[in-house]
């Protein structure tokens, strides 16, 4: 259960454009503060007014970079950003001497791009590949001594070469994690599904043992009640004849009669009470739903709150089961798609009809596709009359149905 509602954490967090949006503003803010240390003479990289102005347009070029980066970091075309970059990052390498402020450039400007937008494990080995070569173009073709700088310090080597390794290692090892906690997820999902595909099966199973039971309570209750009714018709009509011929037999004929009209009832009442304590709800109503979420919880290791409000649930077969597969659907879509921790369900009933909101604490979404789900979910809700809204909150995503109930009254 921990190791789900751990899984499901860390998909979120490396999901979408969380991380790649984080490390786009740290990596701006760091090279704009790079770009205010050599202007302002903090750090002596630049030794002349060209240096300055080639530090800045290099900086300037990269932040545009990785922008675009970012913005195609979901398309093929992605790969010519990060190209662009480490090219970029090269000219600088070859410009400026080996200090730290070079291998924290070579980190923003080359080595997150590709660990971040690379699927994994290539990530991890392009990003390598692409330090050892800006170490064999920095020392061995174009050594400092050669372009007219100072030979670089050990330590400024051997952290130009550890720290833009470690960490590609890093992201790489992230990208891994992400990989694990998506096929935890999918698992995950899959087990719901399963769970859920089992319940709406014995749902099945359960109806349809509902319907023979009622079929035999039907025959019992109407070979009871016919023979009941037949035998006082020929026990009465034989009273008639009696009460010329034989007046002194009508009494006992008539306590006869009763007898059987009792035993009849006492049957009859048996039956019922039979069938009252063996009927099976409709698998759309508050106890379905209730074990949706019970099964839900258990598949998933999500907190769900359900709250049931002030509906009184006084309606047809239609419109529970739409509610029903609203609420097993939208949870499904808040785990998988939301990677969502913490759901709530909540029936709300007014003038207006009913409302069914199911709230997540997920990554929420700037636009929704609607798939096969959502989609299903409409048409249901069309076929009653009801509809379907949703929107990204704070912190999450909210989705909610609408279902007419003309002619009812609001529950207090």
């Amino acid at each position: 259960m921990a190791q789900s509602k751990a899984a499901a954490r860390i998909g979120r967090a490396l999901e979408g454009a969380r991380l790649p949006a984080a490390f786009l503003v740290v990596s701006l803010a760091t090279l704009a503060a790079l770009v205010i240390a050599e202007l302002t003479g903090l750090d002596g990289l630049c030794v002349s007014r060209t240096d300055e102005a080639v530090f800045v347009v290099l900086a300037a070029a990269s932040a545009l970079g990785l922008a675009g980066a970012y913005l195609l970091r979901a398309r093929k075309s992605r790969r010519w950003a990060i190209a662009a970059e480490c090219a970029l990052c090269l000219v600088f390498i070859l410009n400026f001497p080996v200090t730290q402020l070079s291998w924290l450039f070579l980190i923003i400007s080359a080595v997150l791009p590709i660990s971040l937008y690379l699927p994994f494990p290539r990530n991890g080995v392009v990003a390598l590949a692409f330090v050892a070569a800006a170490m064999a173009v920095r020392f061995g073709a174009f050594p400092p001594e050669s372009v007219g700088q100072k030979a670089a310090p050990f330590r400024d080597v051997l952290l130009f070469a550890l720290a833009p390794s470690a960490t590609a290692a890093l992201v790489s090892a992230l990208s891994a994690l992400k990989e694990e906690a998506d096929r935890l997820s999918e698992a995950l999902l899959g087990v719901t599904r399963l769970n859920l595909s089992y319940q709406d099966y014995s749902a099945s199973v359960e109806e349809k043992s509902a319907l023979e039971e009622r079929l035999r309570l039907t025959r019992d209750i109407h070979d009871v009640v016919g023979y009941a009714l037949t035998n006082t018709m020929m026990l009465m009509r034989a009273a008639s004849i009696m009460i010329r011929e034989e007046p002194e037999r009508v009494p006992a004929l008539i306590e006869t009669t009763q007898r059987g009209a009792e035993s009849a009832l006492g049957q009859v009442r048996a039956l019922l009470g039979d069938m009252r304590r063996r009927e099976i709800r409709y698998a759309a109503g508050p106890n379905a739903i209730a074990k949706v979420v019970r099964v839900f919880r258990a598949a998933t290791g999500a907190e769900v709150d359900l709250d049931f409000g002030n509906f009184d649930w006084a309606i047809g077969d239609d419109e529970a089961f739409a509610a029903h597969h609203f609420v097993q659907e939208a949870m499904l879509n808040a785990f998988s798609h939301g990677k969502a921790t913490s759901i709530r369900v909540s029936f709300r009933q007014g003038e207006d009809g009913l409302a069914v909101t199911v709230r997540d604490n997920g990554s929420g979404a700037k636009s929704v596709s609607e798939g096969i789900g959502i989609s299903g979910m409409r048409e249901r809700l069309a076929k009653v009359g009801g509809g379907l809204e949703y929107s990204s909150t704070a912190d999450g995503f909210s989705i909610t149905m609408r279902l007419p109930l003309a002619g009812r009254e609001t529950a207090g």
